[in-house]
C-alpha cells in the first residue's frame, strides 16, 4: 500500500499541474473565439435535432448529422481567430479539467 501512495500522489500532480497548463494554453482571445464558434455550433446542433425528431427515418437522419457535422467543422474554419484543432484542444482540455471547464462555461454564458 505504501509503494502505491507515492504513484497515486505522482500522478495527482501531474492531473493538477494538467489543469493549471491547460487554463494557462489558452489566450483569452482564443477563448472568446472558442465561445462564439462554440454558441454556432449550438445553434446548428439544435436546428438538426429539431429536423432529426420530426423524420422517422433513419437513413435520412443519418444525412441530417452528416448535414450538421459538415455546418459545424464550417463554421468553426469561418469562425475569426480558432481553428478546428485549437476547437477540439479547448474542448478536451475542459473534459480533463473540470475549474477550466467552469471558466469556459462561464465565458459561454457571457456571449
Amino acid at each position: 500500500m505504501t509503494r502505491k501512495t507515492p504513484i497515486l500522489a505522482a500522478a495527482l500532480a501531474t492531473l493538477v499541474a494538467f489543469g493549471a497548463l491547460a487554463q494557462e494554453q489558452f489566450s483569452e482571445t482564443k477563448l472568446e473565439a472558442f465561445a462564439l464558434a462554440a454558441n454556432e455550433l449550438t445553434t446548428i446542433r439544435q436546428a438538426a435535432a429539431e429536423r432529426i425528431d420530426a423524420i422517422d427515418d433513419p437513413a435520412r437522419q443519418q444525412e441530417i448529422m452528416a448535414e450538421a457535422n459538415a455546418m459545424m467543422v464550417d463554421a468553426i474554419e469561418k469562425a475569426p481567430g480558432i481553428t478546428v484543432e485549437e476547437y477540439n484542444e479547448i474542448v478536451v482540455a475542459a473534459n480533463q479539467d473540470p475549474d477550466f471547464a467552469e471558466r469556459l462555461g462561464a465565458l459561454l454564458s457571457a456571449n
